[in-house]
């Protein structure tokens, strides 16, 4: 049986319009269409992974520390099509090795002379870091830190925030998308 030359899908032997041996027939599409299936499985994988790459976003309003984990508490999952997400641990875990964009956010009410910093943490590592100094009158605070990582599967991801007034009043999020995998 002959091949074709770009994907090597096998079909029978014709001397057109008449097939050669027509008592292989039946066999050779069952072999050509076995070939065809197996083939196309695999581009879709492929394809499944290119165009829906692990996605993850948690969040939590009205949100607060867990200063003994050092942590935001984050008890909602948004989205999670790789199942990522743990509540438990108000993070995530990455489920393949790759590049992945990570995104915190943070909104909360602060009073007068009050700085803050949101951070992103990476197996309990510091990755990103965001300031801001002191403001002269209380005010409604949106922060957001932003990394790109290539983590291993298993690297856990959360967010943590230092503020100086605790306030129970504002939201919190986290978000994590493979961009590449490795």
């Amino acid at each position: 049986m002959k091949e074709t030359p770009n994907r090597g899908y096998p079909y029978p032997e014709c001397d057109p319009p008449y097939v050669k041996d027509t008592a292989d027939l039946p066999y050779d599409l069952k072999i050509l269409a076995t070939a065809m299936d197996t083939d196309f499985t695999t581009i879709n994988t492929v394809a499944l992974g290119v165009l829906n790459p692990p996605a993850t976003s948690m969040s939590a309003n009205p949100s607060t520390l867990d200063t003994f984990n050092a942590r935001l508490v984050l008890n909602l999952t948004d989205y999670d099509n790789a199942a990522q997400a743990s509540i438990p641990a108000s993070g995530m875990f990455a489920k393949t090795d790759g590049l992945y964009h990570i995104i915190a956010r943070r909104s909360y009410s602060q009073s007068a002379s009050a700085g803050t910093q949101v951070m992103i943490k990476v197996n309990g590592v510091v990755v990103e870091l965001v300031s801001i100094a002191p403001v002269n009158a209380a005010s409604t605070v949106q922060m957001q830190a932003t990394s790109v990582q290539i983590l291993n599967a298993g690297d856990y991801v959360t967010a943590f925030s230092v503020e100086a007034n605790n306030v129970a009043d504002g939201s919190a999020q986290l978000q994590m998308h493979r961009i590449l995998a490795l």
